[in-house]
């Protein structure tokens, strides 16, 4: 209903040279599971949004979070946690291999990157095209679209919860993955 029969989905565009072993990661989500939150590279100007992921972390101690930042924001104004990594410029696709969710603007590579992966997804959109994948996204069970106007922690914590414990959404989420 969003797009008609002339648009085609290839896909993501994984790079084939990625190296996805990576000790790390890998050590990391055998301690703690995974939430990784990235707003995207555009869109990212967002202080707010990111202490109060922060404020969700100090909550959520079982979880290790891995924030990806972006360049707008000072990472040293951010708390620093014992549960989680923040930083400007992550890779992504190494974090999405591991995560058990992923906190997203729905921008399309981060949702085509997260269903290669098999990660169910959190989406928080901003603007462009992200209104419409958060719809699409949904509508296919494949996560939950933060729908309230203003974010919370409270919010955000009853969100996690209902998207990481919901069987519907990871069966679904399995039969996306590439």
């Amino acid at each position: 209903p969003y797009l008609n029969d002339s648009f085609y989905f290839a896909g993501a565009s994984i790079p084939e040279n990625i190296n996805l072993q990576d000790e790390f990661f890998d050590i990391l989500s055998k301690k703690k599971p995974i939430i990784y939150i990235s707003l995207g590279t555009v869109l990212n100007n967002n202080t707010k949004f990111f202490t109060i992921c922060l404020e969700v972390a100090k909550e959520l101690c079982d979880f290790y979070f891995i924030i990806s930042i972006g360049q707008k924001i000072n990472i040293n104004k951010l708390d620093k946690l014992h549960n989680v990594f923040i930083g400007n410029n992550l890779p992504q696709c190494k974090i999405l291999k591991y995560a058990k969710m992923f906190f997203t603007h729905a921008g399309h590579n981060s949702v085509n990157e997260a269903l290669f992966f098999g990660v169910p997804m959190l989406l928080y959109p901003l603007g462009n095209e992200q209104f419409i994948i958060s719809k699409v996204i949904e509508e296919l069970n494949l996560g939950l679209c933060y729908k309230e106007t203003d974010i919370s922690k409270f919010t955000i914590i009853q969100y996690v919860f209902r998207l990481i414990n919901n069987n519907s959404i990871l069966n679904s989420i399995e039969l996306y993955k590439y």
